[in-house]
Order: C-alpha cells, then sequence, then structure tokens
C-alpha cells in the first residue's frame, strides 16, 4: 500500500451547484450533474480564505430547468456561453488548484458524492486527495450542536451577513471560508 501525504498549509474548499428540478419533476431521461463549481482556498497557517474561484460546467445528462435558474441563477445560454467540459474542469482543479497535494472541504457530504458521481458517470478521474472534511458536521460539533445546519444558518448563528448570492458555488465556497476563519483556530 502508498502512502499518501497531503499538504496541510492550505484547505480548498469546494461548493458546487448542480442541475435540478423541482420534487418530482426531474425528467426520466436525465440525471442531477455539476454546473458550476466554487472554490475558495483558505490559508490554514494564517486561518484566513485568500482566493475566490469558479469553474462553469456544461452539462452532458441533463438540461437547465427553469427551477434551476431561479435557485443558481444560471441560465442554458450562460452554462453553453461560460462552460466548459467536466473533464477539463477536472483537470484545472487538479494543475491550478493543486487539488492532489492540499485536503478538501465542504459543506456537508453532497459537494463529494457529486464529484464520484460525475467521475463515474463521465469517466474522469477523481480530481482531489482522499483528505476530505465535512465542515457542516465540524461546526455542529465545535457548536454543540443536536445536527448539522446549512451554510446561511452557520452565518446567522455566527452573526456574519452573507457575501454575494445563495447558491453560487463561488460565494458559497467564500462564505464557508469566512465561517470557518470565524470559528477560529478548531
Amino acid at each position: 500500500m502508498r502512502l499518501v501525504t497531503v499538504n496541510l498549509s492550505k484547505l480548498i474548499i469546494v461548493d458546487v451547484e448542480a442541475t435540478c428540478w423541482p420534487k418530482g419533476e426531474k425528467p426520466e431521461n436525465e440525471s442531477s450533474e455539476i454546473i458550476e463549481i466554487g472554490i475558495c482556498l483558505f490559508d490554514i497557517l494564517n486561518w484566513r480564505p485568500m482566493i475566490k474561484g469558479q469553474l462553469v460546467i456544461q452539462p452532458v445528462f441533463s438540461t437547465i430547468s427553469k427551477y434551476c435558474t431561479e435557485l443558481t441563477g444560471w441560465t442554458t445560454f450562460a452554462i453553453h456561453e461560460r462552460g466548459i467540459l467536466f473533464s477539463d474542469a477536472c483537470n484545472t482543479l487538479a494543475l491550478v488548484y493543486d487539488t492532489k497535494k492540499y485536503p478538501w472541504a465542504s459543506w456537508g457530504d453532497y459537494d463529494r458524492t457529486a464529484f464520484e458521481n460525475d467521475c463515474r458517470k463521465k469517466v474522469v478521474r477523481y480530481p482531489f486527495s482522499g483528505s476530505h472534511f465535512n465542515l457542516k458536521n465540524i461546526f455542529a460539533v465545535h457548536n454543540k450542536l443536536s445536527k448539522g445546519v446549512g451554510m446561511r444558518r452557520a452565518l446567522e448563528l455566527l452573526e456574519i451577513p452573507i457575501e454575494g448570492n445563495l447558491h453560487s458555488g463561488a460565494d458559497d465556497a467564500w462564505n464557508i471560508g469566512r465561517i470557518l476563519e470565524a470559528q477560529g483556530r478548531w
């Protein structure tokens, strides 16, 4: 067995947005897939968010529903105008953000499983290290909550105003970094 080590000077915070539909209205021949990857590079040594990034992905197995546009702000036109292939986004994550070298985190497990699913469906190499932190669970334990809360609620509990738009992957990743910063050195 090969031991893989990760560099703990940075944490890559990721928030994804995916194609979606109102409950019970998903078309039979479509499946949810990532359309935006929000990134916040968090400096662990200085305990602060440093860089905010965004990758926009063209869906292959689904379309952008009206509901998805209302939730995320992404339209079919905007996705096709700015979007890249999922494989190219994963390569960018690995090359630009060095995602194999650093641990990564998300608010809950949805983002991790969305990546695992899309990598499997699209036959793309998983772009992250094996070190993933579920910050929603860590926040709940740190704040002695009986269960995890959403990112918006965590910001409210910390009395931190939301920056940007909810359900924007880039803004959500940045706000998660701000939550982590506000919690101090865990």
